[in-house]
């Protein structure tokens, strides 16, 4: 088992939710701190950002009575890196980008998806905040990845734009999907990247708590979470 904290817990922290075990742990260990506070700074970047307020709005939409705590949450939580098993973006890796946060996610009717249930139909869009490249992966519960976009064995081209629907769609199956985006302005070969995120989730103290590997450009991550 890891000795520091989960990246669960390093959002939740983040997200302002206490944990009295957590705070111990961060009086004493430095490596966690600069984690924590990273994850803050992120979260501060991605809330001023103009997208940002059009996603929790497509979060919190609907009758008061409807919303349920999730939603509830969601409202304090979603700049936060992997808020709580939510859709969350933030960048990383050596060539993070001027332009704003990259993005990668699931959409139907050009509007996030970040629940849904098995069955339903969504696609891949991307928003390269400058970059004009990108790959995108996805890693399951049971730890397996694979390679979403593009079909072949480099980075392939992106247009520009916040959100850019990438034409490929997909049958919601049963278990949550971690989505890792990344971002460079020339190709580069896909497999390293594989190889890479595989090592990450062998670390993992969960697959689904995966970090994308940085050296690969700037990173966005998301989270779709599968309901019955």
């Amino acid at each position: 088992m890891s000795p520091h904290l989960s990246a669960l817990v390093i959002d939740e922290l983040a997200a302002g939710l206490p944990s009295a075990d957590a705070a111990a742990h961060l009086a004493t260990c430095t490596e966690c701190q600069q984690r924590l506070a990273a994850v803050k700074q992120a979260s501060a970047t991605i809330s001023a950002m103009p997208a940002f307020q059009q996603r929790l709005d497509a979060v919190t939409l609907g009758e008061p009575a409807r919303r349920g705590p999730w939603l509830r949450l969601v409202s304090i939580a979603l700049p936060v890196a992997a808020a709580l098993a939510l859709v969350v973006f933030w960048p990383r890796g050596d060539d993070v980008l001027l332009k704003g946060a990259p993005t990668v996610e699931l959409i139907a009717n050009e509007k996030p998806v970040m629940v849904a249930k098995p069955g339903d139909r969504v696609t891949l869009a991307v928003g390269g905040a400058g970059a004009t490249h990108a790959i995108v992966f996805g890693v399951d519960a049971s730890g397996t990845v694979t390679k979403l976009w593009p079909a072949g064995g480099e980075a392939a081209p992106i247009a520009p734009g916040a959100r850019v629907s990438l034409d490929v769609s997909f049958e919601v199956t049963p278990g949550d999907l971690v989505l890792l985006g990344f971002f460079t302005k020339t190709t580069q070969p896909t497999e390293p990247i594989r190889e890479a995120i595989e090592r990450s989730v062998a670390g993992a103290r969960a697959p689904l708590e995966v970090l994308a590997p940085s050296g690969f450009g700037a990173v966005a991550r998301s989270r779709l979470k599968v309901t019955p």
